[in-house]
C-alpha cells in the first residue's frame, strides 16, 4: 500500500482519480461526496484485495456486525467492518489529509503520438517527454503560460458547475465545454513542449490523455502550486480585495513583474527575462518582496 501521493505508481494514481471522478459525478444533495466511501473502494483496489461479497456476522442467532468476504493471493478470509475502517485510517488517511505531502513527482515519463508525416521521411513516431523534475527546465514564459491556461480552465469549470446547478443553457454549456477543452489542450502543449501547429491540427496530445489521466495531472499541478507557495510565500501572497473583486496575486501582475526584474537585473530586455528559469525569477521576486515588507515595517515603526 502506498503511504503517500509520491509513493503511488501511475496506475495507482489513475485508480484514485477514476474513483474520485466517479463519486463526484454521482453526488447530489441526497448523496453528498463521502471520502469514507471513496477510501473504502480504494482500499480493495490499492491493496489488491478482491471483494467477493458481504455477510452479516451472528452470535447466538443475533446480528453482531457486517463483514466482507475477501480473497488475497488465492486465500479467502472474512474482514469485519471495524477492521476495514482501521486499515483505511492507518493506510489511506493521507488521501484527504491537508497536511499530507502533495503530489510533486510527475507520474508520466513520455507520451507517444500517432504516426506523424514529415518532409524527409513518410512517417515518424513522435515522442513527447514529460516535464523535468519540479519543472526545473521551464522558463518564466512557459511557466506563465501554464498558469494562465490552468486559471482559464478552472474559471470555466467553475462557470459550468454554477450553470448546472441553476437553469441550464445547453448552447452556453457547449461553448464553455469547448473553451475548457481548448485551455486544457494548450496547457498540455506547453507542459510537454509540443509543436503548437501539430497540436492545433490533430489534438495529438489530448487524444493520448483521457479524463482520468488529466485528473492525475491536476493532482500533480495542485501539488506543485502548494510546493511553490511554501517556497515563495511572498510571491503568492494575496493582497486585500477591492470592491468585492478577487484580489490579484503578485504572480499575475505580469507587466509590473517584468518591469521590476528588468530594473534589478542590469537592463535585461523582456525576452531575456522571459527566457530565464522561472525559479530564478521567483527567487528574485521573493527577495524583493521581503525587502519591501521590511521597509514598510520600518516606515510604520518610525511614524
Amino acid at each position: 500500500m502506498p503511504r503517500g501521493w509520491n509513493q503511488c505508481t501511475a496506475r495507482q494514481l489513475e485508480a484514485i482519480a477514476e474513483c474520485v471522478l466517479r463519486h463526484t459525478i454521482i453526488q447530489d444533495r441526497y448523496h453528498p461526496f463521502d471520502w469514507i466511501e471513496v477510501k473504502t473502494e480504494l482500499f480493495f483496489d490499492l491493496a489488491e484485495v478482491e471483494l467477493l461479497g458481504e455477510e452479516t456476522l451472528t452470535n447466538d442467532n443475533k446480528a453482531c456486525g457486517q463483514s466482507f468476504l475477501c480473497r488475497y493471493k488465492g486465500v479467502e478470509f472474512l474482514m469485519q467492518t471495524w477492521q476495514l475502517h482501521s486499515f483505511i485510517k492507518q493506510h489511506l488517511s493521507w488521501i484527504d489529509d491537508p497536511k499530507a505531502k502533495p503530489l510533486i513527482i510527475f507520474p508520466y515519463k513520455q507520451l507517444l503520438s500517432a504516426w506523424q508525416f514529415t518532409r524527409h521521411f513518410p512517417f515518424v513516431k513522435k515522442h513527447w517527454l514529460a516535464p523535468g523534475e519540479m519543472l526545473q527546465d521551464f522558463s518564466w514564459r512557459e511557466y506563465r503560460f501554464l498558469q494562465d491556461y490552468m486559471e482559464m480552465y478552472i474559471r470555466l469549470q467553475n462557470q459550468m458547475t454554477t450553470m448546472q446547478q441553476g437553469v441550464i443553457d445547453k448552447a452556453r454549456l457547449v461553448t464553455i465545454s469547448e473553451q475548457m477543452l481548448g485551455a486544457r489542450n494548450h496547457f498540455l502543449a506547453v507542459l510537454f513542449k509540443a509543436d503548437d501547429m501539430l497540436l492545433s491540427r490533430h489534438n495529438a496530445i489530448t487524444k493520448k490523455i483521457c479524463d482520468v489521466q488529466w485528473q492525475v495531472i491536476l493532482f500533480w499541478w495542485s501539488g506543485m502550486m502548494h510546493y511553490l507557495q511554501q517556497q515563495f510565500p511572498h510571491c503568492f501572497k494575496q493582497s486585500k480585495a477591492k470592491s468585492g473583486k478577487r484580489p490579484p496575486l503578485p504572480i499575475e501582475l505580469y507587466r509590473n513583474i517584468i518591469t521590476t526584474v528588468q530594473k534589478e537585473s542590469n537592463g535585461l530586455n523582456e525576452d531575456e527575462v522571459n527566457g530565464q528559469t522561472f525559479y530564478i525569477v521567483l527567487e528574485h521576486l521573493e527577495r524583493l518582496a521581503k525587502q519591501s515588507e521590511e521597509m514598510e515595517k520600518l516606515n510604520r515603526k518610525h511614524k
